[in-house]
């Protein structure tokens, strides 16, 4: 017995002036054989590839202008605005740290028996 299997998902995003593709991949593969006399081996393999979109940004109050202008006066570039869920005015700086993850994950399984 051998099955495969792939599988691959897109994803485009776009927010907060942050633009990327996001991609995911999954193989997989099953690989068997019973035996003459009963016995049954079954091998399964899987690989994992995954990226998400940013799940987290560094917002700030952006109610008091000072926090935005440095004392020469030069305003700052790349800085988005909105409106928080309470209504208040926010400044998002961009994604946090760590805020686009990526995971790989390899899984083997044997089975047997008689």
């Amino acid at each position: 017995m051998k099955v495969g299997r792939a599988a691959a998902q897109f994803q485009s995003f776009s927010e907060y002036g942050l633009k990327g593709d996001h991609n995911n991949s999954q193989l997989s593969a099953i690989l068997g054989n019973r035996f003459d006399s009963g016995a049954w081996l079954r091998l399964a393999l899987n690989r994992q590839d995954s990226t998400s979109q940013p799940q987290r940004y560094l917002g700030i109050n952006a109610s008091a202008t000072r926090v935005f202008a440095p004392p020469t006066g030069t305003p700052f570039t790349g800085v988005i605005y909105d409106v928080e869920p309470n209504g208040l005015r926010r400044a998002i700086l961009g994604a946090n740290a760590g805020a686009i993850d990526h995971t790989i994950q390899h899984t083997v399984k044997l089975r047997g028996g008689y």
